[in-house]
């Protein structure tokens, strides 16, 4: 007999068990059928395998409410006006359409519509009374429903949202209807003026005009901006201005009535600006007054290439970059209204300024580059010093340089620190005081990452730092950030999960993971792509853009006691480096005062070999290839200024290489077992599942735990991940193009050597000739490693070096 799943019956448990009451609903259908379906008390007994389902909104379900975007419009702008929340869906026509509310006060029964003049609705507040359709449902267009984000809905006000939902249907409406060229500038100064009357803040007024006129297609958003900013300066002035009746003329009557209804502007606007709320009117004047002062400040307004808006601030003799939406910015502009004024702004003032120099930063058509640390522009490298007047070092291939005003703009994220100014003269040597290697090999290693990761482009070998407690891993690894990227706290744990990775690459040039047990699988692919690029997602909060993408690489550095990685393709982007346990430590004091005293020292050497290799990357060659190979030749390239002769560094590369590799084949079953296989032959010829069966036979299964595979596929999977460390070691294996057999691979011992006639041969106790069995390599299990020592990360106490 057959059992099927019922999916869509698991689900509705799942929702019901987050407190939601959910109704069936025909496959691809949006209605119920049942009879008075409102009162709810369904359970996931009452569906059937493929039905759509329901989620009633409103008290029923906890003060659940669905906003229900249904025009581009809406779309394109919701993540920029709705309140947070982290449960959204939609579909593959209309993702991102339907944002999930929990109302935290009185809920109205109803769903309210907001409706184009030709009834084309453009968005829905849907409550109570109504149900909204959820994945994994199809939807009648036949498209599956999907989550984007399934997490908690955003806790909110009725009244918040409601506002919210308000505002984006009045600026999709204008958009909708905004004039062909010609009548442009006149609808939006009409428009300035009307919304000014109506009692609506300035700042809110020229946001919205230049949102709509975006949304509209409107190139010359500047202008619209500076009409608007015109006219509500004129009318704070006391002076006329077109309204109302222009904008009727231009948009529609139906049009502008709509949007007082919508926006809930005064009945009589002409009498509102004289007589509205004092509150209301301080924070239009606050916001007027900090709009001017920015912009005579001299700030200049421009936005990175994900869109973020900058300012670049006029500080003393020096400018700062700012990002707009930032508490650094919030603080500017209330800090130059408490000094021209003598009062504290009102924080919605300060938050309608932001929004509308936002909006002017994108108007502005302006964009730059914006770098966190370390920056390469027209062949330079530059590094911000993050000194209190925002110097760098410019870095070119014939030398370094302090420059007092930086060429590209930098951001400070929290938690950075100053780097001293360089001093010439120095040598790197003086660093080997301050950190704990074994082997001179491990020191042209450590110096060659070093250099490396003042490049700012990459890619960035992983630094793997290992040994006993007390071996100052931690210190070491402290040592090497304060030359390069100081925060005041260098050290992190393992991120939690990709986002939190993200979030930390993106507000660190060095990220350090200490003193870790293991390596988790996620972790171990997403430092990967952290060392050779690729990108993160993750979800900003609130205040900012709905998604903030995260795509470049960054130096990273692990310690642990253990082995930390035995992934193939984390080791290939590795250096291992290993210490000894430290006999005797400095006090802190004393090593901190001798640290701070040589680190400028050692940062001008740093920046001489860096000069060296900017000057000698075109005509250095590699002898081998790497996967690292742009690091590889980086690092060539400082060998003169580092006093090494030639081929030093690829010689200590290629044998930490080979540590490596031998790390992921003796850490892997799969690895261990097919070494062992073939040691006694030169080819074996088959299918995955005949391999299988050879090496599960050859082999004590039992000895390999969970992670012996189960079947032909995982076997082949787990293959590719370490077929390059095989081949190290001397195994190749040879697949054939897929055909409709099953395909035979070939695996190849090149190391093997046939033995000779008589190399086996001898003679036993009574004299008769015997040959003996060759003995294949023994392995000790694979996890015994693994077992032994403590995960406890109380046993690792070098941190007495603390910075």
């Amino acid at each position: 007999m057959t059992t099927v799943y019922n999916t869509t019956a698991a689900l509705a448990k799942e929702y019901t068990n987050r407190g939601w009451s959910v109704v069936p609903i025909p496959h691809g259908q949006k209605r119920p059928l049942q009879p008075e379906w409102q009162r709810g008390g369904f359970t996931e007994n009452d569906f059937n395998p493929g039905d759509n389902i329901g989620i009633l909104l409103g008290a029923i379900s906890g003060g659940l409410v669905d906003v229900d975007l249904d025009c581009a419009e809406t779309i394109e702008i919701a993540p920029e006006y709705l309140p947070p929340t982290a449960m959204i869906h939609g579909r593959a026509s209309k993702p991102d359409s339907h944002y999930w509310y929990r109302v935290i006060d009185t809920i109205p029964e109803k769903v309210t519509r907001y409706k184009d003049v030709n009834g084309d609705t453009l968005i829905e507040l849907r409550s109570t009374g109504g149900q909204t359709v959820v994945p994994p449902s199809i939807h009648p267009s036949r498209e599956p429903l999907v989550w984007s984000d399934n997490g908690d809905p955003g806790a909110v006000t009725y009244k918040s949202l409601d506002r919210a939902v308000r505002l984006i249907a009045a600026i999709a409406l204008v958009a909708r209807h905004w004039p062909n060229e010609g009548g442009r500038h006149d609808c939006a100064l009409a428009l300035a003026g009307y919304l000014k009357r109506g009692g609506m803040d300035d700042g809110a007024v020229v946001s919205l005009i230049n949102r709509a006129a975006e949304l509209a297609g409107d190139e010359e958003g500047l202008d619209r901006r500076k009409a608007a900013m015109d006219t509500v300066q004129k009318l704070a002035s006391g002076m006329t201005a077109t309204g109302g009746p222009s904008l009727s003329a231009i948009l529609g009557e139906v049009v502008v009535q709509k949007l007082r209804e919508w926006l809930e502007l005064t009945t009589n606007p002409l009498q509102a600006s004289a007589t509205g709320d004092q509150n209301q009117q301080g924070r239009i004047a606050a916001t007027d007054i900090m709009l001017r002062l920015a912009t005579e400040s001299g700030a200049e307004f421009f936005v990175d290439n994900e869109g973020t808006a900058y300012a670049r601030v006029p500080v003393e003799n020096h400018k700062e970059i700012y990002p707009v939406n930032k508490m650094i910015c919030r603080d500017w502009l209330a800090d130059m209204y408490y000094r021209s004024t003598g009062r504290a702004a009102n924080s919605q003032a300060v938050q309608d300024t932001v929004n509308t120099l936002s909006s002017l930063a994108r108007a502005s058509k302006k964009q730059e580059n914006v770098y966190i640390r370390h920056a390469y522009h027209n062949g330079n490298i530059y590094i911000d010093l993050g000194d209190s007047t925002w110097r760098v070092v410019e870095i070119s291939s014939t030398g370094w340089r302090i420059l007092e005003t930086s060429p590209v703009a930098f951001r400070r994220p929290k938690g950075i620190a100053a780097l001293p100014d360089p001093v010439r003269g120095g040598t790197l040597n003086e660093l080997k005081q301050f950190i704990n290697i074994s082997s001179e090999q491990d020191w042209v290693l450590l110096q060659s990452w070093l250099i490396g990761s003042v490049h700012p482009t990459g890619p960035y070998p992983i630094l793997i730092i290992s040994g006993p407690a007390g071996s100052a891993k931690s210190t070491t690894a402290k040592v090497l950030r304060a030359l390069v990227d100081p925060n005041i706290s260098p050290l992190r744990d393992t991120p939690k999960d990709r986002g939190d990775l993200a979030v930390r690459a993106n507000n660190n040039w060095i990220l350090i993971f200490d003193n870790l047990s293991f390596v988790q699988t996620w972790f171990s692919d997403a430092l990967c792509v952290l060392a050779t690029g690729g990108g993160f997602s993750t979800r900003k909060l609130y205040s900012d853009d709905d998604e903030s993408i995260f795509d470049s690489k960054r130096p990273s550095i692990i310690t642990g006691i253990d082995d930390l990685a035995t992934r193939g393709d984390l080791l290939d982007r590795s250096i291992i480096l290993s210490s000894q346990r430290v006999p005797q430590y400095k006090p802190e004091s004393e090593f901190l005062e001798d640290f701070n005293e040589a680190r400028p020292r050692i940062m001008g050497a740093l920046y001489d070999a860096v000069a060296s290799s900017l000057a000698r990357m075109k005509e250095t060659k590699l002898n081998s290839s790497y996967r690292m190979a742009d690091f590889a030749k980086w690092a060539t390239a400082a060998e003169q200024a580092l006093g090494h002769a030639g081929g030093t560094f690829e010689t200590a590369y290629a044998q930490n290489r080979e540590g490596t590799n031998s790390i992921v084949v003796e850490s892997s079953p799969v690895a261990r077992a097919i070494v062992d296989f073939m040691d006694n032959k030169k080819t074996w010829t088959g299918t995955m599942k005949e391999l299988l069966v050879e090496i599960s036979s050859h082999k004590d299964v039992s000895e390999y735990s969970k992670e012996w595979p189960q079947n032909e596929i995982k076997l082949g999977n787990k293959i590719k991940q370490i077929e390059t460390n095989l081949k190290e070691q001397g195994i190749e294996i040879q697949r054939p193009p897929r055909s409709g057999r099953a395909r035979r691979i070939t695996i190849t011992n090149t190391e093997y050597t046939p033995p000779k006639m008589y190399d086996n041969l001898h003679l036993d106790g009574d004299g008769f000739v015997t040959r003996s069995t060759p003995q294949r390599n023994p392995f000790k299990p694979p996890f015994a490693a693994d077992l032994e020592g403590s995960n406890d990360k109380n046993d690792e106490c070098d941190d007495s070096h603390s910075f």
